[in-house]
C-alpha cells in the first residue's frame, strides 16, 4: 500500500474502516497501523469511541503458510486497556466472537472464491 510523506511520518497507513459492533452499533475507527507484506502481517488500532468501551486497542493479524498441506495458519490477537472488571468478558468476546467469527468468515470467503474460479 503506497504511503504519502505525512503517513510515513506518523508511522501509519492511510486506511480506516467502518465496523459494526455488538448489537449492530456502527463506529468508524479502525486505522491500519502497519502492513508488512514480507511477514504477511498487519496491525490496526481503534481510534475514537468504540462499542467495546476499550481504551488503547491494537490488534495484529498474521498469516503463515502450512507447507505440508498448502494451507495457511491465521493468528489474530489484540492488546487493549479496559476496566479490570470487564477484562475477562472482553477477552472471551474478542477471542470467541470477533476473532473466531472473523477467521471463519475469511475461510468461507476464500473457499467460496476457490469454487468460483475453479
Amino acid at each position: 500500500m503506497p504511503l504519502d510523506q505525512a503517513d510515513r511520518s506518523r508511522g501509519r497507513h492511510a486506511a480506516t474502516g467502518r465496523r459494526v459492533g455488538q448489537n449492530g452499533q456502527r463506529f468508524t475507527g479502525a486505522a491500519l497501523v502497519a502492513l508488512d507484506e514480507h511477514s504477511t502481517k498487519l496491525m490496526y488500532e481503534f481510534v475514537g469511541a468504540n462499542p467495546f468501551n476499550v481504551r488503547r486497542y491494537v490488534a495484529t493479524v498474521r498469516v503463515s503458510p502450512v507447507t505440508d498441506t498448502g494451507g495457511s495458519f491465521v493468528e489474530w490477537w489484540a492488546e487493549f486497556d479496559a476496566d479490570a472488571d470487564a477484562e475477562a468478558d472482553l477477552v472471551a468476546l474478542f477471542s470467541n466472537g470477533v476473532f473466531a467469527d472473523g477467521i471463519a468468515g475469511l475461510r468461507s470467503h476464500l473457499e467460496f472464491g476457490d469454487r468460483q474460479s475453479g
